[in-house]
């Protein structure tokens, strides 16, 4: 590749600077890589509002995975507006190379570092190292913003998605959890190059919840990757958790021949806020309510005995959560039930109640 006029301008630099540490001229065929940082949309402009002013590098070798991580270039030029900015690095000096190694740098221009105040941005550059020529033109990139996370959610689970990089050898992105935008953040999971990537946070309780993403880039031929300092914006959402239902009750609904003295208990999915429950019986019969199973297992005794022959039917009209949710479908409510008959009595009739020119049978309770 022809070195291009603005690159002669970064060696220039590099000379300079190469002469004042006591580097030797001569190694520079064999160690120099150069190249341009352009911002979104080929930015050239000069100035603090340029993230490719403000860019930070670092180089490593994937099929050579034991050489150094090389933190920063050995000179970077701004950009001037008709130039993009320019790095140059010495990947010599602490690489024991051979021609056709792969040097890769990755590029990031991350809030707090270099004055930038703004997103983070990442992009990567990828050569193999040949002899013969003065400075190695690895060529130009440029930069990306993270990915915007877009998030949705419901009572307990928080879905995120966001846009693939098309950054060169990005293999995976790393999602980071907290439970503010402050963090401190967690490790939650990876999700692997796609169109699309996505991944369902589930079963979570109430409360704030919130995500941002780093890049993972290839680190070497097995697998293993490089994760970016930076990561994109944290999106958070605030869940009221699941609503409670019942699960169960007992006498069940449709049960019969109840004993008269027996309590009603009500299993529900969750903890109740015990001071939002209410409820009606019918036949009215006085019922006292009493909490167990960490506010989960509700039972109505009674003093007053349950009216023989008798169909009950009750109804919880209201119970809520701590976090205000009401209650949602569950067992059947109301349900019903039938008190202990002493006597016989009919439980059903075949055929039914004004039935004409039929035979008549009777089923009688014992």
């Amino acid at each position: 590749m022809a070195i291009r006029p603005y690159l002669v301008v970064a060696l220039a630099v590099w000379l300079t600077w190469g002469a004042f540490v006591g580097l030797h001229a001569s190694g520079l065929p064999n160690h120099v890589v150069a190249g341009g940082v352009l911002g979104p949309g080929n930015d050239m402009r000069p100035g603090p509002t340029n993230p490719a002013n403000a860019a930070g590098i670092v180089f490593y070798s994937i099929n050579q995975p034991t050489f150094s991580l090389l933190v920063g270039a050995d000179t970077f030029t701004p950009a001037t507006g008709t130039e993009p900015a320019v790095f140059a690095k010495d990947v010599g000096v602490d690489w024991n190379w051979t021609a056709g190694d792969n040097v890769f740098g990755v590029v990031e221009t991350t809030r707090g570092t270099n004055g930038w105040t703004d997103v983070n941005y990442t992009m990567s550059l990828s050569a193999s190292l040949r002899v013969g020529v003065t400075v190695q033109d690895i060529g130009d990139g440029t930069l990306e913003a993270f990915p915007t996370i877009v998030r949705t959610f419901g009572t307990d689970y928080v879905r995120i998605q966001w846009g693939a990089l098309v950054s060169l050898n990005v293999t995976s992105y790393h999602v980071w959890t907290a439970d503010s935008p402050a963090g401190p953040w967690v490790s939650l999971t990876t999700v692997t190059q796609g169109a699309a990537p996505s991944h369902n946070d589930t079963a979570l309780p109430a409360g704030p919840h919130c995500y941002t993403v780093g890049v993972n880039y290839r680190r070497d031929l097995a697998g293993s990757v490089y994760e970016t300092t930076g990561r994109s914006e944290p999106v958070c959402a605030t869940l009221t958790g699941a609503v409670p239902t019942i699960l169960s009750t007992d006498p069940a609904n449709g049960a019969s021949n109840v004993a008269v003295n027996v309590p009603i208990v009500v299993t529900f999915s969750e903890a109740i806020d015990t001071a939002t429950l209410l409820w009606t019986v019918n036949p009215s019969i006085t019922l006292v309510p009493g909490w167990s199973a960490g506010n989960t297992v509700l039972t109505f005794s009674h003093g007053t005995d349950f009216t023989q022959c008798t169909v009950y039917t009750v109804t919880i009209t209201r119970a809520r959560d701590p976090e205000a949710n009401d209650l949602g479908p569950g067992a059947p409510n109301p349900w019903t039930f039938t008190s202990f008959c002493l006597s016989p009595y009919i439980v059903s009739t075949s055929p039914v109640k004004m039935s004409r020119m039929v035979r008549m049978i009777m089923s009688l309770s014992s």
